[in-house]
């Protein structure tokens, strides 16, 4: 699916509740001269950016964009500063090292936003009921994103909710029908799996699971999701979607290993969620109070209220 040209006003794309951004870098590195075209279309939409929060510092350890306690402290200056949204500038590797060293308190309603191995702090948010953890792209990929119209209003009816809304789903298999109310998790799969028997994973019974992932080949997509059936996490799903499996193997047989699983989950099974490392990425409020119906040949996804 192509872009279409963006044919909006950036003065109007954020809400007038988001007018200040805290960007930060709680995993691994990127390249600044790659971010200094990102950060100046954000700041052409009306948006004030503090880059105050440590970016990068030299660090022993190659995928990590700054030492542990640097990361850490400057997430936690973030989540007291009176910036209205905290962004992150990419995924990588790093957020689960830093979970312990958080003061997870905040505005109610400060949002953070990121996916990929953001995962970590948008389910610790999530279990702490701090904030508003969104999944969603990151700033780096800013200019790319905003093109796509299904990302865009996602992004605004996520960061400025306004009612119900409709996540679209091009659902290629439809495993299990049926229909299911609950909050909303969207995670990446691999590090939502290695958060198994810690502190840092919400109350899943019934809830609506939406799972991407990428690089992974099809025999570790398949021991995830062993891991998840043998700690009876997908019996205790109202419901599951999948979205992007991106730079992997096999994918002929996926949907094979899907259907395999889908068979311990009580409700509706679908993949077609436009959310991973491709695009268009819908963001989507972690929490949210949502209603999936999967009939026979369709899939609704709809939002229904967030916290």
């Amino acid at each position: 699916m192509k872009a279409t040209p963006p044919h909006f006003d950036p003065q109007t794309l954020f809400p007038p509740n988001i007018r200040k951004i805290a960007v930060i870098a709680p995993a691994s590195l990127c390249a600044h001269e790659k971010l200094i075209p990102e950060f100046q279309a954000v700041r052409a939409c009306g948006i004030e950016l503090d880059l105050s929060y440590s970016l990068e510092e030299p660090n022993a350890l190659p995928y990590l964009a700054a030492p542990d306690e640097i990361r850490a402290e400057s997430l936690n200056r973030a989540l007291q500063s009176d910036a209205d949204m905290i962004w992150c500038v990419r995924g990588g590797y790093g957020s689960m090292r830093i979970l312990d060293q958080i003061r997870w308190s905040c505005n109610p309603s400060k949002i953070l936003m990121g996916f990929s191995d953001i995962t970590a702090l948008l389910l610790a948010m999530c279990v702490k009921n701090v904030g508003r953890p969104i999944a969603g792209f990151h700033i780096g990929r800013f200019q790319t994103e905003i093109e796509y119209p299904e990302t865009r209003e996602s992004f605004q009816c996520a960061l400025y909710p306004q009612g119900e809304y409709c996540i679209p789903v091009s659902s290629k298999k439809i495993y299990q029908t049926g229909t299911v109310q609950g909050p909303l998790y969207a995670v990446n799969l691999s590090i939502f799996e290695s958060l198994i028997g810690t502190p840092w994973l919400p109350d899943l019974a019934g809830a609506v699971l939406i799972i991407e992932d990428v690089g992974e080949p099809l025999r570790k997509i398949d021991r995830f999701l062993a891991h998840l059936k043998l700690a009876g996490i997908l019996e205790k799903l109202g419901g599951l979607l999948f979205g992007y499996f991106t730079e992997s193997d096999h994918d002929d047989l996926r949907h094979e290993v899907f259907a395999y699983y889908a068979q311990s989950v009580k409700g509706p099974v679908a993949d077609g969620v436009p959310f991973g490392h491709t695009s268009p990425i819908v963001c989507l409020p972690m929490g949210a109070t949502c209603r999936v119906n999967a009939e026979k040949n369709n899939v609704e996804l709809t939002i229904l209220s967030q916290s």
